[in-house]
């Protein structure tokens, strides 16, 4: 093969270098639903971002509030990182029965994958059966601690102290439900972030607020 038709080959197949999987777990969609149906995917390996949270645009490519809930594949080792991705191979332990956004993306060309993005998402009641107990609690977090509310304390006009105290109580609120999640269900504590998403103090952290214990209680504070 001659270098310029290993070049134009190099460049229609992925490199196998690994960023993408490095930049996050991809979201999932209705025709993924197959991979957790037959055991590729459980939701132990989910997290669940809520509306309202921050969340990367890819088409944008900034972080913007997620204009609707979706589930993706967790991160591993306290980053992003997709938590099948093996950065030592660069690989992927579950490349044959990947999601649908792993088999679209191509860096060089990434219209298809544009062209799913946003579209057909699961969402937590999606993968959870009509019945379960759990919804409940589900219901409870999104009507006292919705992330749009967040959103809104974020840039309302209001004191700096007025500000904390209200984040504060949608937080402990967040806590509260949480925990009343592993007493009543403590064999699903490792589904916590698929069923309740990342907790608000941990969505707060990349604007300055850090949560700290005193006499007081759980409070917010800004680093």
């Amino acid at each position: 093969m001659s270098d310029d038709k290993k070049e134009a080959n190099d460049q229609e197949q992925c490199q196998r270098c690994g960023t993408c999987c490095r930049q996050g777990g991809p979201a999932l969609h209705d025709e993924d639903r197959a991979l957790l149906a037959n055991g590729v995917l459980t939701t132990v390996e989910l997290v669940t971002v809520r509306a309202g949270e921050p969340a990367h645009d890819p088409l944008q490519d900034k972080v913007v509030p997620a204009a609707a809930e979706f589930i993706k594949i967790k991160g591993q080792g306290g980053s992003w990182s997709c938590r099948f991705f093996e950065a030592e191979a660069n690989s992927c332990r579950i490349y044959r029965q990947r999601p649908l956004e792993c088999n679209l993306l191509f860096c060089r060309d990434t219209a298809p994958l544009a062209e799913v993005i946003g579209k057909d998402l699961l969402s937590r009641k999606d993968l959870l059966a009509e019945d379960d107990p759990v919804l409940l609690l589900i219901d409870r977090l999104e009507e006292e601690c919705p992330c749009k509310r967040v959103n809104e304390l974020l840039v309302e006009t209001i004191s700096a102290d007025e500000q904390i105290k209200q984040l504060t109580s949608l937080v402990r609120r967040d806590l509260a439900i949480r925990q009343a999640f592993i007493n009543h269900f403590p064999d699903r504590q490792s589904e916590e972030l698929f069923l309740f998403g990342r907790p608000l103090f941990l969505v707060l952290a990349p604007y300055g607020f850090q949560l700290v214990e005193s006499d007081g209680g759980l409070n917010l504070e800004i680093v």
